[in-house]
């Protein structure tokens, strides 16, 4: 289920990412916080299936930080060729959302899923 819901929302994400033009944006809204909110929400699926998979140390977390990062980078520099533009401050705002959402969900996935299978 978890595998689902992660693939789903990462497909989303490429996808709203790719598309040629955006949607009129609310006003006052920066797309800034729309890449931390979206990258924070990756970050937390991705942690939370993998905490459900076993127990998740630094490595895992530093690995899951790093493929998020590079995920980052790949989604700005391939955004250019559907007429977007690749930003430095995109990406780091990707960063930043994505640090948030693994440390906030790393406690709660580990005990959730530490306790879940405790019980079975």
């Amino acid at each position: 289920m978890l595998v689902t819901l992660l693939a789903g929302y990462w497909v989303a994400m490429f996808v709203s990412t790719h598309v040629p033009t955006l949607p009129i944006a609310l006003p006052g809204q920066s797309d800034k916080t729309v890449h931390l909110t979206a990258f924070c929400g990756l970050a937390s699926l991705l942690m939370a299936w993998q905490c459900s998979r076993g127990q998740v140390g630094l490595s895992h977390l530093l690995l899951m930080w790093l493929m998020l990062a590079g995920y980052g980078v790949v989604d700005e520099v391939t955004q250019p060729i559907v007429g977007r533009v690749c930003d430095l401050h995109d990406w780091l705002s990707d960063l930043l959302g994505a640090t948030i959402g693994l440390a906030a969900t790393w406690p709660l996935a580990s005990r959730l899923f530490r306790t879940s299978s405790a019980g079975q």
